[in-house]
């Protein structure tokens, strides 16, 4: 694991920005979570707010 994401999914989205989001969150780098030294898997649930600009 070299914290990178998999099996993204979306919960409830708008239909014609859940690629741009699924792409913007598996595009980032996140550092691992570890236990007792070693790197585990978890779950976690990002809540994003998109607004239109002004």
């Amino acid at each position: 694991m070299e914290g990178t994401m998999r099996d993204c999914r979306i919960i409830k989205g708008l239909p014609y920005m859940d690629d741009a989001v699924l792409s913007a969150l598996q595009s980032r780098h996140y550092q691992p979570m570890t236990y007792q030294g070693r790197a585990v898997n978890v779950a976690y649930t990002f809540n994003i707010k998109l607004r239109m600009p002004r």
